[in-house]
């Protein structure tokens, strides 16, 4: 799919319907070879529901929730969500629809007056989905729409108070499918076409006459519209019971328009990639992977290379080591956007260089099966990332009053990170705990941060599930610990510096 951000993974997931959402998965590890852009140290995978196995179904869900102590059923306090959906399949064929509504009354806060902390919205989901199956080969359709709108509504005034609409549009194509040609060969093929369109209306209303109408301020009114497609072909190839090979084609191509958009001819990004999975013995796993990317308006590196290891040490056990090089072009919103209105100043920076980063990652896994209803396990991490040329927003040099990103020519995470699980019967329960730093270096004559930031977190739930109710009973509990950094100041001398800040730390409990 395709935001405000173009195709890169700044994705606003809040416009996903939650309803089509079967389950996110988060596979850890290097995986820039075969998924690109942000992917250097691991992916968020959104899976969406497959078709039902059910000749007929139907579903029907409302759900209900407060905002702080504000609700009410039938006005817009708290948010009401509702959804309908319904498949039915015939021979080989499957065909399905669903709406959803998601409306959000916002709320008020610490705000006084017409202005909310949390402005309010209203979405309506729509999608229509077939597919075709047979023994070797597959085939699905999706198309959702999206129509969102956001109030925000201005100060109070004594003659005219101000207040915008945000709408989108939203609609998402979708295909998918495979073709297993015999028990060494399989192709798997995704694809997916995105509109996407963003009207700002700003109305004044005369607090006297009631008199509503359109500003004519600059930039009062805007659109925006942004188009992206991406499509992806893997094969899957069985040399032997040892070795494995994937080779693969990555397309993605985003242009944007608008009044906030200066001109431009939008970017494609074409790739090729091969993995290959080696197992010389049951103990040894090896995947090494190559991708080679083409983009229209950076130069790539030669190649990108990556490499997981997984080596099992004895039945409970296992070691994992990978590394991996990664590369990302900025994206349209990120080069050409402006956005300037009564509360922002932003502009984009048509200057952005690339990022390129390295990554290394390396975790041990302790399993072990006390009996069929008692099991325990943990996990102790590590992990090394540094980025060049990493985009990030701040303050414009020439004009504070304006945001502009910029290039952070190193930035560096590192971190470790332990859980541990235990499954007996009924019960289930996990403890986390996670030690990361962070670092920012501007560039080589101004160093502004020294040192690593360090901040911990600790996250644990107990679950219980009543299997006569088939109901589950879960607490969670996560702390994050303060959270240091850095902002610039100018010394006695003129110069720049940098002072240590503090940001609080948090808990959470449900």
């Amino acid at each position: 799919m395709v935001g405000r951000q173009g195709v890169s993974n700044e994705i606003n997931i809040n416009q996903i319907d939650i309803n089509q959402i079967q389950k996110v998965e988060i596979v850890e590890g290097p995986m820039s070879v075969v998924y690109g852009a942000d992917a250097l140290a691991g992916v968020i995978n959104i899976i969406t529901k497959n078709r039902s196995s059910e000749k007929l179904s139907l579903q029907a869900k409302v759900q209900e929730e407060t905002v702080g102590s504000e609700y009410s059923p039938f006005a817009r306090r708290g948010t009401h969500i509702r959804s309908v959906s319904g498949n039915y399949g015939v021979n080989n064929w499957n065909i399905g629809a669903g709406f959803s509504q998601n409306n959000f009354g916002g709320w008020q806060g610490e705000e006084t007056g017409r202005q909310k902390e949390w402005l309010p919205k209203d979405q309506n989901f729509v999608n229509l989905k077939a597919g075709y199956l047979k023994e070797d080969l597959s085939i699905d359709y999706q198309v959702d729409y999206l129509n969102e709108t956001v109030f925000s509504d201005g100060t109070d005034a004594r003659l005219e108070v101000i207040d915008q609409e945000y709408a989108t549009n939203r609609w998402m194509h979708r295909i998918n499918g495979q073709w297993d040609s015999s028990d060494k060969f399989a192709l798997n093929w995704q694809g997916g076409f995105t509109n996407y369109t963003r009207n700002t209306k700003t109305r004044v209303t005369n607090v006297r006459t009631g008199e509503n109408y359109l500003s004519k301020a600059p930039d009062s009114q805007s659109s925006i519209d942004y188009n992206g497609f991406s499509w992806r072909i893997l094969g899957q190839m069985k040399i032997n019971s040892k070795f494995k090979l994937q080779p693969g084609i990555d397309l993605n191509l985003e242009s944007g328009s608008g009044e906030r958009i200066t001109q431009n001819e939008g970017i494609q990004d074409y790739a090729a990639f091969l993995s290959a999975k080696w197992s010389p013995t049951e103990s040894i796993q090896i995947k090494p992977e190559l991708r080679k990317s083409y983009n229209s308006a950076y130069e790539a590196p030669v190649v990108i290379p990556s490499i997981n290891t997984k080596f099992r040490l004895n039945e409970y056990l296992s070691l994992r080591l990978a590394y991996a090089k990664g590369f990302r072009a900025p994206s349209i919103r990120e080069l050409y956007f402006n956005f300037f209105d009564a509360s922002h100043s932003i502009t984009g920076n048509p200057d952005l260089k690339a990022e390129t980063s390295h990554s290394i990652n390396t975790s041990l896994d302790w399993n072990k099966e006390l009996s069929e209803e008692w099991k325990i396990g943990a996990v102790l991490g590590g992990f090394y990332n540094s980025v060049d040329n990493r985009i990030a927003y701040g303050q414009d040099p020439t004009d504070i009053q304006i945001t502009t990103l910029f290039n952070v020519e190193n930035y560096k995470t590192a971190g470790a990170t332990f859980s541990y699980n235990h499954r007996y019967k009924n019960f289930s329960g996990n403890l986390g705990f996670s030690y990361i730093g962070r670092y920012n270096q501007l560039t080589e004559q101004a160093v502004l941060v020294p040192d690593m930031s360090w901040t911990p977190e600790v996250n644990t739930n107990l679950s219980y599930t009543h299997a006569p109710w088939k109901t589950a009973f879960t607490l969670y509990y996560k702390m994050t610990g303060s959270l240091p950094g850095y902002e610039t100041i100018i010394d006695s001398e003129g110069n720049a510096a940098a002072t240590e800040i503090l940001l609080d730390g948090y808990q959470l409990n449900q």
